[in-house]
C-alpha cells in the first residue's frame, strides 16, 4: 500500500483524492494490525493494579507503532533507492549534461548582454546619424592647389645611391670586424711566425677520365656510394693539371725545402680543431709524394676518430692500436695502396685510452722504427687543441704541418696552437690553408677550370 501511495504521488501528486484515500486505509490497517498484536502480546496474568496495566498497554501499544513506522520507512527508503538507480541508468551523464547546460546558460547570458549592447549602439548610431554630421568636426578647410608639386626624382635617386652604398659599406665592415676566422695568408704571418706552405682551393676531385666524362653527361658510374674507391677527393683520382692537384704539388716541393741541412725523415700533420681537413690533406700529401716516386708510409695516428681506413678501403684491418697493444708484426699492419709506393697503417681497432697508447714507449720505438722502411712517414694525428696526442708525437718527429681552414678556424685557436706547439718543443714545418676561394691568386688556372665546394673528412 505504501508502495502504490508513493507510484500515485509521482504520477498525480500528493492532494489528489486517490491518495488521501490510500492514506487512511493505511491509517486503518494500522490501527488493525497494532490491535492484533496487542490481543497477542498482552500477558495473560493480572496485573496488580487497573493503572499499571493501561500503563503497560500505552508503552506496547506504542512500541509496536514505532516498529510499524520503521518497518515503512524502510520499505521507502528501498523504494527511493531504485528510483535513484532506475533515474541514473536512465541518465547516465547527467552531470556532465548539467555543466553543459551550465555552460549555455552562461554563453545565453552573454549573449543576451551583447545583444542589448549592439542593439543600443545601432540605435546611438541612428541618432547620429540623423544629426547630419554623424559625430564628424572639420577643422580645415581644403585649398586648390596652385602649382603642382615637384616629384624631385634625380634628388632622390641620388640621395638613395648614397644611402645604400653607405648602408653597403657599413654592413661590409662590421662583418668584417665581427668575423674572427683566417681568411688570408696575412692573418696566418700576423698571428705566427710559421711559413705558409700553400693554399688548397675548394675542388670535386673524380674517379677516373671515363668517370669525369659521364658525370658530366648525368650519367651513373657503377659504383656504389659507400665504395671507398670511388673517393673523388684523393688525387690520385682526379685530372693530373687540375689545380686541386697542382695545389698538392707545390706544397710537397715547398716541403722538400723547409729542412735544408736535415733531411726530413717523418712528420705530423694535424690541425687546431676538428673538421678542418687535416686527414684528407694527410692522405693527398701522401699520395702526391709518393707519386714523385718516394717511398711512403701513411700512419693514422689520430686513434680516436679515425678515417684513413675509410679513404683507401681497409675497414676491418690490422692497424698501428693492434701493433701496440696485441704485438702484432709490422707485416700484419703495413697495407699496400692503390697508389704506387704509398702504404698505409690504418688505426685498427679504437682503444679507449688513446692517449696512454701515444705516449707509450712501444710508439716511440714505432716511429723510430718506420724510419728504416720508407723515405717519408707522415702521421695523420688527431686535433691539437682539444687533446695532447699531437703534441706526444710532434715531440718525437722532425716536424708538425698545421692545416687551417679557411673562414672556419678561429684566430684564437690558431694563437693557441702555436703556444701548445712552443710549449712541447716541436718544429712547425708551415700553416696550409684549407678549401681557400679559387680567385685571381691562382693565375691562368681559374681560367680554365671550374671547382666546387667539397665535403671535408
Amino acid at each position: 500500500m505504501e508502495q502504490e501511495k508513493n507510484d500515485l504521488i509521482i504520477r498525480r501528486g500528493a492532494s489528489h483524492p486517490e491518495v488521501m484515500s490510500l492514506e487512511r486505509r493505511i491509517e486503518l490497517q494500522k490501527r488493525s494490525l497494532v490491535n492484533l498484536i496487542m490481543q497477542e502480546t498482552t500477558p495473560k496474568s493480572t496485573l496488580g493494579s487497573e493503572n499499571e496495566r493501561r500503563m503497560w498497554n500505552s508503552i506496547q501499544e506504542k512500541m509496536i507503532q514505532e516498529q510499524l513506522n520503521v518497518f515503512v520507512l524502510e520499505n521507502r527508503e528501498r523504494y527511493y533507492k531504485r528510483l535513484i538507480s532506475d533515474f541514473r541508468q536512465k541518465h547516465p551523464r547527467m552531470m556532465e549534461n548539467a555543466i553543459e547546460m551550465m555552460r549555455m546558460t552562461r554563453a545565453k547570458t552573454v549573449a543576451e548582454n551583447l545583444y542589448t549592447f549592439l542593439l543600443q549602439k545601432g540605435e546611438e548610431a541612428k541618432i547620429k546619424a540623423a544629426t547630419g554630421s554623424g559625430g564628424l568636426r572639420i577643422i580645415d578647410h581644403p585649398v586648390m592647389p596652385v602649382n603642382p608639386i615637384s616629384t624631385n626624382i634625380i634628388k632622390r635617386l641620388i640621395v638613395g645611391f648614397f644611402v645604400g652604398l653607405g648602408l653597403g659599406i657599413g654592413l661590409a665592415l662590421l662583418r668584417e670586424y665581427m668575423d674572427t676566422t683566417i681568411q688570408s695568408k696575412e692573418d696566418i704571418t700576423s698571428l705566427t711566425n710559421y711559413t705558409m706552405l700553400g693554399m688548397v682551393p675548394r675542388f670535386n676531385g673524380y674517379t677516373n677520365t671515363q668517370a669525369y666524362g659521364n658525370r658530366k653527361r648525368g650519367k651513373k658510374t657503377g659504383r656504389r656510394k659507400d665504395d671507398p674507391s670511388d673517393v673523388k677527393n684523393l688525387i690520385n683520382f682526379m685530372k693530373p693539371k687540375s689545380i686541386a692537384v697542382e695545389s698538392y704539388r707545390s706544397i710537397r716541393a715547398n716541403l722538400n725545402f723547409v729542412s735544408v741541412d736535415q733531411r726530413l725523415n717523418d712528420f705530423v700533420i694535424s690541425s687546431p680543431n676538428p673538421v678542418e681537413g687535416k686527414t684528407l690533406s694527410s692522405a693527398n700529401l701522401a699520395i702526391a709524394f709518393a707519386l714523385s716516386g718516394k717511398k711512403i708510409i701513411l700512419v693514422d695516428a689520430d686513434i680516436r676518430k679515425p678515417r684513413q681506413h675509410t679513404l683507401f678501403n681497409l675497414k676491418g684491418a690490422a692497424g698501428l692500436v693492434d701493433c701496440l697493444v696485441d704485438n702484432k708484426p709490422l707485416s700484419m699492419i703495413m697495407h699496400s695502396s692503390v697508389v704506387k709506393n704509398l702504404t698505409v697503417i690504418p688505426c685498427g681497432k679504437v682503444p679507449p685510452n688513446p692517449t696512454e697508447i701515444i705516449g707509450s714507449r712501444k710508439m716511440s720505438a714505432l716511429i723510430r722504427e718506420l724510419r728504416k722502411h720508407a723515405d717519408l712517414v707522415i702521421y695523420d694525428s688527431a686535433p691539437l687543441l682539444p687533446v695532447t696526442d699531437t703534441r706526444i708525437i710532434a715531440s718525437q718527429v722532425d716536424g708538425i704541418l698545421l692545416v687551417v681552414r679557411h673562414g672556419f678556424t678561429i684566430k684564437a685557436a690558431l694563437a693557441n696552437a702555436q703556444e701548445y706547439l712552443e710549449t712541447s718543443h716541436a718544429k712547425v714545418l708551415g700553416v696550409l690553408l684549407n678549401q681557400a676561394p679559387v680567385g685571381r691568386r691562382y693565375g691562368y688556372y681559374n681560367y680554365n677550370y671550374s671547382y666546387y665546394h667539397y665535403h671535408d673528412y
